[in-house]
């Protein structure tokens, strides 16, 4: 018994981690490997990882922690690659425990991870969430993707730090896998994770958010180009809206930008046309982009370092036009507008 958790007939199992993989070996090691360093007992867990269709090496990694684990480890490796809700979904088929830990191939989880997840639960309570935070020792720098999230609560409900209650899983359908879509550049995007929580609150699921449930992300370097066209993945942000109308008021700032920086972009543009087309003193519309960024363009500032700011601050403009393209292109073709 864990935090009103009873394990199902015949198993020792309360908790199956389920962790979605495709072609990231060197990490999903450490994120089995700190799995083994779970307060929890190791007869009280086991490991489900499902491999997407990998092309490296992950099935000998995987082959290799199966054989020294002191947890119960799965392996399953799909035909062909589906997509991550379809691989956790089939990992949520396989697994023994009535709870459902779910983490990403990039992370490590915190020593108290499943034992912290498995005491929130309460009668009605369906799904338990964390917070995540960029692993100790990887600088976030400017051609970098953070995962991290604050200290509240997140409106989206990450899959990669999640307790769900099995039966109301498999109940509610799992992750829709139709949510997985292509867009410009032949970017993917999905937002399975964060429609299936919304499904489980509007049908009077409780779900509780633990500050303490933390799991630790990877600090992705980006080359120049994926750093420039990784925004364009935030189109299918208008797919989600459009299915949940009520994340307006919890995800968008004024129930219609995507963030607060959006406003000021689109400011700065009409500045930049108008002062172009009607009069100078128009340009000043293009003030408040450079002040919304002010705590990064005053690190350390210097009369040497202007011309650093400057080019940051260009292709911080640059960054926000490709995202802005992205919500464009998403609102058009979900037919709802987000900007």
């Amino acid at each position: 018994m864990a935090g009103g958790i009873e394990a199902e007939t015949g198993s020792d199992v309360l908790v199956s981690v389920v962790i979605a993989t495709y072609n990231r070996a060197r990490l999903l090691r450490e994120a089995v490997e700190s799995l083994w360093q779970q307060t929890l007992p190791p007869d009280r867990f086991e490991i489900i990882v499902v491999d997407d269709a990998s092309t490296d090496n992950t099935e000998a990694v995987l082959r290799e922690l199966t054989r020294v684990s002191p947890v119960r480890l799965v392996y399953h490796r799909l035909p062909s690659n589906r997509g991550v809700a379809a691989a956790r979904n089939a990992g949520v088929r396989l697994a023994a425990g009535p709870i459902i830990a779910s983490m990403d191939n990039d992370c490590c989880a915190h020593p108290e991870w499943l034992a912290r997840g498995l005491a929130a639960f309460r009668p009605g309570v369906a799904l338990v969430a964390g917070v995540t935070l960029d692993k100790p020792g990887q600088p976030v720098q400017f051609f970098c993707r953070s995962n991290a999230s604050g200290p509240e609560e997140n409106a989206t409900y990450p899959a990669c730090n999640a307790f769900y209650r099995r039966d109301t899983y498999l109940e509610m359908g799992g992750l829709d896998e139709t949510l997985n879509f292509r867009g410009l550049v032949n970017l993917s995007c999905e937002c399975s994770d964060t429609d299936l929580a919304w499904r489980m609150k509007k049908k009077g699921h409780g779900t509780v958010f633990v500050p303490e449930l933390l799991v630790y992300h990877e600090v992705e370097q980006l080359s120049f180009s994926r750093w420039l066209f990784n925004p364009l993945r935030i189109f299918v942000a208008p797919a989600l809206i459009k299915r949940h109308p009520e994340l307006r008021k919890r995800l968008l700032v004024s129930r219609l930008f995507f963030s607060s920086e959006n406003p000021p972009f689109y400011l700065a543009t009409l500045g930049l046309i108008l002062g172009l087309l009607a009069h100078p003193i128009l340009f000043l519309l293009v003030l408040p982009f450079p002040y919304c960024h002010r705590k990064d363009l005053a690190h350390r500032l210097s009369l040497a370092r202007v011309p650093l700011m400057v080019a940051k601050l260009l292709l911080l403009g640059v960054y926000q036009a490709v995202l802005s393209v992205g919500l464009i292109y998403g609102s058009l073709r979900f037919r709802c507008v987000v900007l």
